[in-house]
């Protein structure tokens, strides 16, 4: 931010809001333009006080005490920014409008495997960079790029599908100005700036492609402090920042088990942030119970077959977690026929199964990795010669509640020792029935150990 921008920031009047294009100072002003409490609506401002309640100090300050008073005077001014600012957001619909958009194409952008370019100078820089810092722990690419090296070679790390983000309380930084008729006009451009109006700030000028993220303050800095060093505004600004971060990341990832907050988790494994995603990994990463393809839900291939019953462990079976299954092959139903399956015909039935996986009617399983990599479609499954039919009784089993990472730890030192690979199936016990069925492959990845 240009400190030389800054040290003109006008107070709080008309002349004020005039400058950036909406004369209506009762933003901020005047409380009584605001709805009450009650009729924000829940899911958008949640309740909390303005000002914290008054304390009574520990002591009495002397007359030429004035560090804390600074401190208090200081604190509470950037609090009330914030608390404006929420409130901006909850009632004026050009924030809301530009908010909403401002999430929509930086999701959309993602999901093209485009980036977000943060530019801005001084101060705004420093808030870019945590924003950057941010985005990128929450799986959003976001990078830094410096107005001056940009025109200076570094133009070159823009993209198709890319969205810029420029930050500037004045809306109208040199710098900025000077690199904007060189950023792609077809690509959208969000303004975080004091600016509540497209038509005052110059960023915005002929830009279809424009989005308008206010970010103004009740009161300049120089009125309410006395020197225009970046304060409230910056508060504002990383604030908004956040917001934005984090409601893209809740766009983005809105799978359950795997939202923002693993997404955080896995990208943030150091420090003491670190150390408490390691005490809760067994949140992140789940039990083998929870990344099964259940066995109640593996067809048969035999389409004669009418029901089946699920294996039981026999008596004999080692307590190791990985052990090799051994199971009373009795126990697995009425045996069927299936020799003269093809593998075309295994394939025709893996389509109708909503995992691929697929299992015979005398116990044999049919991983769809295997499946798919088949070459002679017309050979027949039991063909020695293509592996393809996996003895179910030969297979590791493990207990359902087991931790994932630890699993996975296991099946590494069993691999490295050439005993088994990424295909061998790994099956999951919940007591003595099987519970369902995994590849080791699988296992390994979603413990971060690949």
């Amino acid at each position: 931010m240009n400190p030389g921008m800054l040290s003109s920031t006008p107070k709080l009047d008309q002349k004020f809001f005039g400058s950036c294009g909406r004369s209506n100072a009762a933003l901020f002003s005047d409380n009584s333009s605001l709805p009450s409490r009650k009729s924000f609506p829940s899911n958008r401002v949640p309740a909390f006080p303005i000002t914290p309640p008054a304390t009574k100090p520990d002591r009495e300050f002397a007359a030429d005490d004035g560090i804390l008073p600074i401190a208090t005077h200081v604190l509470e001014t950037e609090a009330k920014a914030l608390v404006a600012l929420s409130r901006l957001y909850a009632t004026d619909q050009i924030c809301r409008d530009g908010f909403s958009k401002a999430v929509e194409v930086i999701t959309e952008s993602q999901r093209k495997n485009g980036k977000t370019i943060v530019i801005g100078v001084g101060k705004s820089g420093k808030v870019g960079d945590k924003f950057v810092a941010s985005m990128n722990s929450l799986g959003l690419f976001t990078i830094l790029l410096n107005p001056t090296d940009a025109l200076h070679g570094d133009l070159g790390i823009i993209k198709e599908n890319d969205v810029f983000l420029l930050i500037t309380f004045s809306g109208k930084t040199p710098e900025l100005l000077q690199l904007l008729p060189y950023l792609p006009a077809q690509l959208p451009l969000i303004a975080l700036t004091s600016h509540t109006s497209y038509h005052t700030s110059p960023l915005l000028q002929g830009r279809e492609c424009a989005i308008l993220l206010p970010a103004p303050i009740p009161e300049s800095e120089i009125a309410s402090f006395g020197l225009s060093a970046p304060t409230t505004s910056t508060t504002v600004a990383m604030a908004l920042g956040d917001a934005l971060a984090l409601s893209t990341a809740a766009r983005m990832y809105n799978v359950e088990g795997a939202g923002p907050k693993e997404v955080f988790q896995k990208n943030h494994p150091g420090g003491a942030i670190g150390q408490v995603n390691k005490a809760s990994s067994e949140t992140i990463l789940g039990r083998m119970r929870n990344m099964v393809v259940m066995w109640e839900d593996i067809p048969i291939i035999d389409a004669m077959s009418s029901g089946r019953s699920t294996p039981a462990m026999s008596e004999s079976s080692s307590d190791s977690e990985l052990d090799q299954a051994e199971w009373n092959s009795s126990l697995l139903g009425e045996q069927r026929d299936t020799k003269g399956l093809r593998v075309v015909d295994c394939l025709r039935f893996a389509v109708k199964s909503l995992s691929g996986w697929l299992q015979t009617s005398n116990g044999g399983l049919i991983p769809p990795k295997k499946l798919m990599n088949t070459q002679n479609v017309m050979a027949e499954i039991h063909d020695p010669a293509l592996g393809l039919v996996m003895n179910i009784h030969e297979q590791l089993k493990v207990p359902a509640d087991a931790l994932v990472k630890d699993i996975a730890r296991m099946l590494c030192s069993k691999r490295t020792r050439g005993e088994i690979d990424d295909e061998t199936i790994v099956v999951v016990f919940d007591g003595t029935k099987i519970l369902g069925v995994v590849e080791v492959a699988s296992v390994v990845e979603r413990a971060g150990l690949v």
